[in-house]
């Protein structure tokens, strides 16, 4: 292909702001706003388990009991694998949700 096809190949597609790209997450706002939530509180639990990581390898160094950071620490993993299996699970029903309206929108305009 060369460049003249390439430019009349560029004229001819239609092109779409970002305007037209964020019509299509109006109706599911509210799930992006509990998976952002979600994220953070997920950042914040991944960002503690190095902190606990420390408190165990500390306690096991001076010889006092670890049981209590152990039991954060497997906490604090799974809490995060859980909010990640939750975020992930919302963003890809919202995707689906996403690609089903605008489904339904190109099903309206023809």
């Amino acid at each position: 292909m060369d460049s003249k096809e390439a430019d009349n190949l560029e004229a001819t597609e239609p092109k779409a702001g970002l305007r037209e790209l964020f019509s299509y997450l109006r109706g599911h706002s509210r799930v992006l706003i509990i998976v952002v939530v979600i994220s953070i509180f997920g950042a914040a639990l991944s960002l503690a388990q190095p902190v606990m990581v420390n408190r165990v390898i500390t306690a096991v160094g001076v010889g006092e009991a670890i049981s209590g950071s152990v039991i954060v620490l497997v906490a604090l993993v799974i809490g995060s694998g859980l909010l990640g299996a939750l975020q992930q699970y919302l963003l890809e029903r919202t995707a689906e949700g996403v690609v089903l309206d605008a489904r339904r929108r190109l099903l309206h305009s023809l």
